[in-house]
């Protein structure tokens, strides 16, 4: 995997882990890693604004570890790149912040009355069952 994007996430959202999951299973390319936003990893990897993230409940993606994304925009370049039917809903990546952020915001709004109803596996055992792809 030398040409990886990595996602990372908040680990504490039942909808991110499910997106997660979801991700891992459309992911064919094997082209994502992922970390949660609260790790070692991060920290590493994060510059000093980027560390800012860390403590947001939000979504960045760096790709081959150059460009970054959040929020939205991260949220429809993953879409792009997952490629197929899925390249569709991608094209939005294209779009300003400004449009794209009040989506992204509106779903994390209601993430915590969708959890409710969302059942993921847990996260330890998605990482454990596919520990290539995951960093802590």
């Amino acid at each position: 995997m030398e040409n990886y994007s990595i996602i990372f996430f908040d680990a504490k959202c039942t909808v991110c882990r499910r997106a997660v999951t979801i991700i891992l299973e459309l992911d064919k390319k094997e082209q994502f890693i992922f970390s949660p936003l609260r790790s070692e990893y991060a920290a590493k990897h994060f510059t000093k604004v980027l560390s800012l993230l860390q403590y947001q409940r939000t979504i960045v993606l760096i790709e081959s570890g150059k460009f970054v994304r959040i929020r939205g925009k991260a949220m429809f370049r993953i879409f792009w790149l997952l490629g197929g039917p899925w390249k569709l809903l991608g094209w939005a990546h294209i779009l300003p912040s400004y449009v794209l952020n009040p989506l992204y915001f509106f779903i994390t709004h209601v993430r915590w009355a969708l959890s409710r109803v969302i059942k993921c596996r847990s996260l330890e055992k998605l990482m454990e069952s596919d520990s290539e792809r995951f960093r802590t």
